[in-house]
């Protein structure tokens, strides 16, 4: 597995999080399917954005409740004092240095892609429900083409 983490594409990066920036919240995005959010500070709160939520070496994601995102690529930590905290994606990436601990982790059979050295404190479920197809839906309509997206893991 090639460790993609800390590879950051500024043209389809619409929420950055800088190094050293604290920052806490609620982030709610229907972006495009390839539209990033990427934290290399620390945000602290719940995120549901419809495309790919990156958080490369040294950055920090503090999870109140829940983490919703077509994919995640994590290189850096994902943290909740939650037992309740849920974090559902499509496809989760985790690099050599990555750690998960939170409540649990919904993905799709195939939907995890762990490197060796990366830890995961989290029950882990695996379902063929796909929680990203309204966006899949909403995206084929807005462009005219009801093909997009079919059978490719949103």
């Amino acid at each position: 597995m090639t460790d993609n983490s800390n590879h950051i594409v500024p043209e389809k990066t619409t929420l950055y999080v800088a190094q050293n920036v604290e920052l806490s919240g609620m982030v709610d995005s229907s972006c495009e399917a390839d539209e990033r959010a990427v934290v290399l500070g620390s945000f602290s709160g719940d995120i549901a954005w419809s495309g790919i939520v990156q958080i490369p070496s040294g950055g920090m994601l503090i999870l109140k409740d829940k983490l919703a995102c077509r994919e995640l690529i994590l290189g850096g930590k994902i943290i909740s004092g939650s037992s309740t905290a849920v974090i559902t994606t499509n496809l989760l990436r985790m690099g050599p240095a990555a750690q998960i601990s939170a409540g649990s982790i919904h993905v799709p059979p195939g939907g995890l892609e762990q490197a060796r050295g990366s830890i995961i404190n989290a029950r882990l479920h695996m379902n063929d429900e796909d929680p990203f197809e309204r966006f899949a839906e909403k995206e084929r309509e807005s462009r005219g083409n009801l093909n997009l997206y079919k059978g490719v893991p949103f």
